[in-house]
């Protein structure tokens, strides 16, 4: 931890008060005035000097956690040529204060494998001096490829930290408020964003930022193509990232939720329908506002057809969050309609291969006889 500064401030008001108790006879108060006193706290007006004399302006008071040291006493004389009434001199007392510069890393969970963690590249904020102007914003530099970024030459005040682009996979994060004191030390607000840390590395403040996964879910019913009442049990489904079979990437789950993607099918976790046909995806990235997956049939129900084309659906904040479930429909194996065109030409088949059997029978039995 970086040794706090002892503050100055104290002791140099008392040595000032002491020198002006031992002067008292020489010197001659007009005025005293606060920066409560006024509509901009930075500016004092004296109005009650005249253009004539010698004048003296102490700083008889200063917040020690806002500057490291009382300004230096300005000492001034009297009439200034040219100088009238309505004119004024302008005095710049100066205090020290220590700057801060903080930096920032963005980090968070991989959008293509939850189990790791990685840093976030190209995430955008603004800095809004709040005590000074809070709404003015000051435009810094995006996260680098190590999720990093410096913050130089803060003065004491207090500032929000305002993301204004997320990464794609990502929520935005809620502005980050924190203090700079005069001696450069930073205090993270108390109602910080869940996911903000602020560490000291060796006298350096960094902001850890955690970027969290925009997560999604869908809910599925297996039923048959021309009842929908009838729920489907037992077929079984891979999540597919895209409809491009020659760059599939299929899901892997953990404890019922997304884990990562995979190349190798082999890996893929297999999704069954339940004993009333519904089954689930839950956990999944998205990008944006949403995402398309699809789902791909790997095994039918007993007694109907695999499906051939892959299944889309979305993924969004809002899918799997209300009770409409998506219906997957299966078709029986069935024959042709009795009556119809089709039964009857398997029918003429049918005759037709009775009949070559039976005149192959025929021949066959003839020329033995003969023989």
């Amino acid at each position: 931890m970086q040794r706090k500064q002892p503050h100055q401030v104290k002791l140099q008001l008392a040595n000032q008060k002491t020198w002006l108790d031992a002067n008292t006879d020489d010197i001659n108060e007009i005025a005293n005035i606060s920066s409560e006193d006024n509509a901009t706290p930075n500016i004092f007006k004296f109005n009650s000097v005249t253009n004539s004399g010698k004048y003296l302006a102490l700083e008889t008071y200063a917040n020690d956690e806002s500057v490291l040291g009382i300004s230096v006493p300005v000492i001034f004389s009297l009439p200034i040529h040219g100088l009238d009434k309505a004119n004024s001199v302008h005095l710049y007392p100066k205090n020290n204060v220590k700057d801060a510069d903080p930096e920032l890393i963005k980090h968070g969970k991989d959008w293509e494998n939850v189990s790791e963690d990685v840093k976030i590249q190209g995430v955008t904020f603004k800095l809004i001096q709040t005590d000074v102007d809070p709404e003015k914003e000051i435009d810094i530099a995006s996260t680098d490829k190590d999720g990093n970024i410096k913050i130089p030459n803060l003065a004491a005040g207090t500032y929000s930290l305002r993301e204004t682009d997320a990464a794609d996979y990502y929520a935005k994060i809620d502005e980050i408020n924190f203090t700079v004191d005069a001696q450069g030390h930073i205090t993270l607000d108390s109602n910080a964003p869940k996911g903000v840390e602020l560490k000291n590395n060796n006298g350096t403040y960094v902001f850890e930022v955690e970027n969290f996964l925009t997560l999604g879910n869908e809910d599925f019913v297996k039923v048959d193509g021309k009842n929908t009442k009838i729920e489907l049990e037992g077929a079984e489904f891979f999540v597919r990232e895209t409809n491009d079979k020659d760059t599939a990437r299929y899901a892997v789950f953990k404890d019922g939720k997304f884990a990562r993607w995979t190349s190798d099918e082999s890996e893929a976790t297999t999704i069954t329908s339940g004993a009333k046909g519904s089954f689930s995806v839950n956990g999944m990235p998205y990008k944006g506002t949403s995402s398309t997956f699809y789902l791909e049939e790997t095994k039918a129900p007993d007694g109907y057809e695999l499906r051939e084309d892959l299944i889309p659906f979305t993924i969004s904040k809002t899918s799997g969050t209300d009770e409409k479930t998506q219906n997957v429909k299966n078709n029986k194996y069935e024959l042709p309609t009795t009556g119809g065109m089709g039964i009857w030409l398997f029918v003429l088949i049918g005759a037709a291969l009775m009949g070559g059997s039976g005149y192959y029978y025929y021949k066959s039995r003839k020329n033995k006889l003969a023989e």
